[in-house]
């Protein structure tokens, strides 16, 4: 999938989630984290290696940074769209540490988040 794709799929999932109820933070937080990681990519031609890369860039508001660590995010940095051999849709870029035991938000390289 190009990056122009990739990014239209992420601009339609946060058009459309601002058509429905309100979002919750965490998926807020989670989306905006996308566009950074996305951004980063596209700007350095590499993909971050830690929060600081983004705040550094100005990608992502520190305090949204602050709230994905202390929900203990994890994060697969340095993936890029060359690791989602399966398609990005389908690759987990980031999730909180209780995701699994709370139900809590996933976030796919796609930019879409799933409970």
């Amino acid at each position: 999938m190009s990056r122009a794709l990739a990014f239209s799929s992420i601009l339609l999932v946060q058009l459309v989630s601002g058509c429905g109820p309100k979002v919750p933070q965490e998926d807020e937080d989670l989306q905006e984290f996308s566009l950074a990681y996305i951004q980063y990519i596209e700007e350095h031609n590499a993909a971050p290696a830690e929060w600081d890369d983004l705040v550094r860039s100005d990608g992502i508001d520190p305090a949204t940074v602050e709230r994905l660590r202390n929900a203990e995010t994890v994060v697969h940095w340095g993936s890029t769209f060359r690791d989602a051999t399966n398609g990005i849709a389908l690759y987990i870029l980031a999730y909180p540490t209780d995701a699994l035991d709370s139900g809590g938000q996933v976030l796919m390289l796609d930019g879409a988040v799933y409970q």
